[in-house]
């Protein structure tokens, strides 16, 4: 008998506990900081935010305060967007590399939501990624688009597939020899010039299919030239994996052949062919910035040469009219996205170009209508630094997703 009033009494006060915390979350927050970097160019300050059931509900200089209202004041802090990091990898064991061509499939077959690093980034200011594909088929699977945090969740899990023209996809490779046995690395391609046969059959052939199924005639259904034929028609852009001029070069070329909006990932070397880029509206998901500590191994343990990079490539892609995020890869701490931001800001990005750099810009690019912005409506993912964002001496002092911190707390 004593045992079950405890047990009322304890369900009791845990009843009255949720309640709290449920009625807690429930009221308005008001938030003030001296700047808020909105996303794109306009910054106000001093500035307020006002949220309600993880939606931004008012913004501006001067909010009408509701009664009840939770109040959070930090003098000399800022508040901009949620980063958002456009393509980021390394989230869960991958299946890819078994074709050269499985655009069909998707990262979130091998994705883990439940991997640290996905906390690890939020803490660090990183609310959403694009998860893309690996570099091991020369054209892989659709990425996945992703909120970070305490619960990750998938928020689109057919993204755009990746064509990847850098070495990568042929890494490891060999044709057959009477001098080795047959293996899984006896398959092509085995070059560049194969990269680009592989890339360019696979897109005759879904341009060949989709022209089939236009004019009525039969078909067999396949899943890879359906998201490619997507892909042609202007439904999906496609991701393209290069870093050297030359790479960049033929990913054009290719681009121009069929038509597609590439989107290249990485891209070192794109000061180099900013100009064409613009002329063909590719967009570049730009990074890491941070030049790696040594050159990548290639075939036969020989170091490859470094792609020529300038510490500001960032700010010359952006003066000639390209559209262009920032991205750590995926990385974070010091080779994290805000670091690779204090590079790029340090070698000629202005603070609001480099705030659009990873938040308004890679939303625009993956097509998200309610994130990159602190604009009415819009998710309450943000973040409050303890000073001017990106600055060496400023940290992400409170990262919210959906108007819940990523240290728990709830407004």
């Amino acid at each position: 008998m004593k045992r079950l009033i405890f047990a009322l009494f304890l369900s009791a006060i845990l009843v009255q506990v949720l309640n709290a915390q449920t009625a807690r979350a429930n009221r308005p927050v008001l938030i003030k900081v001296s700047k808020i970097y909105v996303g794109n160019d306009q910054v106000i300050s001093p500035g307020m935010v006002l949220v309600k059931g993880g939606k931004i509900i008012a913004v501006g200089k001067s909010i009408e305060i509701p009664e009840g209202t939770i109040q959070i004041n930090k003098p000399g802090w800022t508040l901009t967007p949620g980063l958002i990091d456009a393509a980021a990898s390394g989230f869960g064991n991958s299946t890819e590399g078994i074709s050269e061509v499985i655009p069909g499939f998707k990262v979130t077959d091998g994705l883990d939501l439940g991997s640290k690093h996905l906390r690890t980034l939020a803490k660090e200011g990183v609310t959403t990624v694009f998860i893309t594909a690996s570099n091991s088929s020369v054209l892989g699977c659709q990425g996945a688009i992703a909120k970070t945090g305490r619960t990750p969740r998938v928020l689109n899990d057919h993204g755009d597939p990746k064509l990847t023209i850098s070495h990568s996809a042929s890494s490891g490779n060999r044709g057959p020899s009477r001098f080795s046995k047959l293996s899984v690395y006896t398959r092509r391609p085995t070059s560049q010039m194969g990269i680009i046969f592989v890339a360019r059959d696979a897109l005759t052939k879904a341009k060949a299919y989709a022209a089939s199924k236009k004019f009525g005639l039969k078909v067999e259904m396949d899943v890879h030239k359906e998201v490619l034929s997507a892909v042609l028609g202007g439904k999906k852009s496609l991701r393209v994996r290069a870093e050297e001029q030359y790479e960049l070069s033929a990913a054009l070329r290719l681009a121009e052949e069929f038509g597609f909006r590439p989107i290249f990932e990485n891209a070192i070397e794109a000061w180099r062919v900013a100009a064409a880029m613009k002329k063909q509206s590719a967009a570049v998901v730009f990074g890491p910035v941070i030049p790696p500590v040594q050159a990548p191994v290639g075939r036969f343990g020989r170091r490859r040469p470094l792609p020529r990079m300038r510490a500001n490539a960032a700010k010359q892609l952006v003066d000639h009219g390209v559209t262009m995020a920032l991205t750590a890869g995926g990385h974070a701490g010091e080779q994290g996205l805000a670091r690779q931001a204090e590079y790029a800001m340090r070698h000629g990005l202005t603070r609001l170009e480099t705030v659009k750099a990873v938040t308004s810009q890679p939303a625009a690019l993956l097509g998200l209508k309610n994130v990159g912005l602190i604009k009415l409506g819009y998710d309450a993912d943000f973040v409050l630094w303890t000073g001017e964002p990106f600055a060496a001496t400023s940290r992400p002092g409170r990262v919210f997703i959906d108007g819940v911190a990523v240290s728990g707390k709830t407004f």
